[in-house]
């Protein structure tokens, strides 16, 4: 595995997952009650043997590397190192990543390994499992020079990808970067003779391959093509190019693979995780998600009643309902409070309790959920501080609004780190809930 290194993309400013990605790089947004995005990409390299991994980011990159550094220590025998790559100016680079392909090209000189044959190649913000050393396996045996990664997906959804069409081989032999309608693509329908096996859940009629942005590319060639092309994103200018010269193949895979670049699919995603038979299946010794050791207590809960949900180390819950909720590491819920379909992320530190008269008159409210608060289809995201008796339920269906305490996207209400929320609170206020499209 020496031969092949894996490159994990930060992406850009994150403006789909916003304000999550506020004050952090996408990749270490908070997910499953206790791991980071860029978790998941790093635990698929390790499971797979790839144990030399750079992070290209460039946003924000504080608190990733942080977590980088605090979480993923190799042993000085072995030759494994996980390196973040940050954009940054100099005689040769004169502009920040342009793209996915530009935040590679610009860190070429750092990829100097004698015995380097191949790049890995994905995003940071996608939750799945895959073996990618059979992957590599097949990269290798194909004698291809580029193997792309492909999932099947239903017409309603290519316009979310990049499409291939796939020859009897599983050669690409046409390629669509997000096409706004299948009757423009009718010759790219995916053939069902080429799915494995023993598949066991149902496709959608017709289906189309779509790109999961996860490559393997021979060294020689991303370096020919970085250097003598101009274009700076993989999906819009490298690809497409390559299929004019090199052999460019698919790896199929049905298994489960979301996006979480958007608060929807995000939302989406971390709920999925609360099921007898979740699609990434944290319970198995074989597919370990490895993520920082904290040393938390046990989480502490008290007459409460939990329906369905995720509970992380060193929360406290009292005397409160929790339904198909994630509760995040070290979180606080209190007395007569309800909690429905929700993903609290938590807090960074446990809280003394505060002096009412003497502390800081603007943080009063400790951190965590005051008593008596409804919170409802809703995102909390660490460190929020909640009043008592206060209402997060978006009740007319609000689609869209930015307010200083919260924010709504596809009518997810998402409360930004470090938000506190007064007592009596309703959000959205009640002048918002009488005009639904007053944020619009």
């Amino acid at each position: 595995m020496k031969s092949c290194i894996a490159l994990i993309l930060g992406g850009g400013r994150g403006t789909r997952l916003f304000p999550l990605t506020k004050d952090r790089a996408k990749p270490a947004v908070p997910m499953g009650g206790k791991y980071r995005l860029v978790d998941i990409a790093i635990s698929n390299c390790l499971a797979s043997g790839f144990e030399r991994i750079f992070i290209l980011t460039q946003f924000n990159s504080a608190s990733l590397n942080r977590h980088i550094f605090r979480t993923y220590k190799f042993s000085e025998f072995s030759h494994g190192f996980i390196e973040i790559l940050p954009a940054g100016l100099s005689s040769e680079n004169t502009d920040w990543y342009q793209g996915t392909a530009d935040a590679v090209r610009q860190n070429l000189q750092q990829f100097r390994f004698p015995e380097l044959e191949n790049y890995l190649i994905m995003g940071g913000d996608q939750l799945f499992r895959m073996d990618l050393h059979n992957m590599l396996r097949n990269h290798q045996r194909n004698g291809s020079d580029i193997t792309i990664a492909v999932i099947p997906v239903s017409a309603d959804m290519i316009s979310r990808f990049g499409i291939v069409r796939l020859d009897q081989h599983k050669k690409i032999i046409s390629y669509r970067e997000k096409p706004p309608m299948p009757s423009e693509i009718k010759d790219m329908v995916g053939d069902r003779s080429q799915l494995p096996e023993g598949l066991d859940h149902p496709l959608p009629t017709p289906f189309y391959w779509a790109s999961m942005g996860i490559y393997l590319i021979k060294k020689k060639v991303l370096e020919y093509l970085l250097r003598n092309l101009k274009g700076d994103d993989f999906e819009h200018d490298i690809i497409p190019a390559a299929l004019q010269s090199y052999t460019v193949t698919g790896f199929l895979y049905t298994g489960y693979w979301e996006d979480l670049g958007t608060i929807p699919s995000f939302y989406q995603a971390n709920l999925a995780m609360i099921s007898q038979r979740p699609p990434v299946n944290l319970y198995d010794n074989q597919t370990t998600v490895y993520t920082r050791q904290r040393h938390l207590p046990p989480s502490l809960i008290i007459n409460s009643k939990i329906e369905g949900g995720l509970v992380a180390e060193g929360a406290q819950i009292f005397n409160c309902t929790v339904k198909n909720t994630i509760v995040g590491v070290r979180s606080l819920i209190k007395s007569g409070t309800v909690i429905e379909d929700s993903i609290l992320m938590g807090a960074d530190f446990f809280e003394p309790e505060l002096d009412p008269v003497r502390s800081d008159p603007s943080i009063r409210i400790p951190v965590g959920i005051g008593e008596g608060t409804l919170v409802r289809r809703a995102i909390i995201d660490k460190n929020v501080r909640m009043g008592r008796n206060v209402i997060i339920d978006n009740k007319t269906n609000l689609n869209f609004a930015d307010h200083s305490l919260f924010h709504i996207r596809d009518g997810i209400i998402v409360v930004p780190k470090n938000t506190v929320i007064p007592d009596n609170t309703v959000l959205p206020p009640i002048e918002d809930t009488m005009n639904p499209d007053a944020h619009d």
